[in-house]
């Protein structure tokens, strides 16, 4: 499939993920009164997650970005801007030198770069899996 036609039908396919999401409708509710079968969208979405994953493109939902040199002083939250995390995220060791990991869950993204400590990640992981 040609670049293009793969760029284009990708980002159709999150156009109409984002309307079902942000629709307050079930998906399975949604794709009936759109007249898309359920298969259809989960197929779209597994894509786009396929395509993310590897670093093309950024998703277009909330992600969250941590390049972790240090430890965390204590559990807190504080304000992000999403468009200063993508930024971030496109400039970042991670981006640059492909060493690291991303953790995805949901419409949650960590970027873990070189360097982090054990105690740090521990504490970014709680506080993910108690938001």
């Amino acid at each position: 499939m040609l670049k293009k036609t793969k760029e284009f039908r990708l980002a159709e396919w999150k156009k109409i993920l984002a309307e079902a999401n942000t629709s307050g409708m079930s998906k399975r509710a949604w794709c009936k009164a759109n007249g898309i079968s359920e298969r259809k969208l989960y197929y779209w979405q597994h894509r786009i997650w396929q395509t993310e994953s590897t670093g093309h493109h950024l998703s277009e939902k909330q992600e969250l970005s941590v390049s972790l040199s240090g430890s965390l002083p204590d559990n807190r939250f504080v304000e992000v801007d999403l468009q200063s995390v993508r930024d971030m995220a496109d400039s970042s060791a991670y981006r640059q030198t492909g060493k690291g990991l991303v953790l995805q869950c949901s419409d949650c993204r960590i970027f873990v770069t070189e360097g982090v400590s054990e105690s740090t990640l521990s504490t970014v992981l709680r506080a993910v899996r108690n938001a």
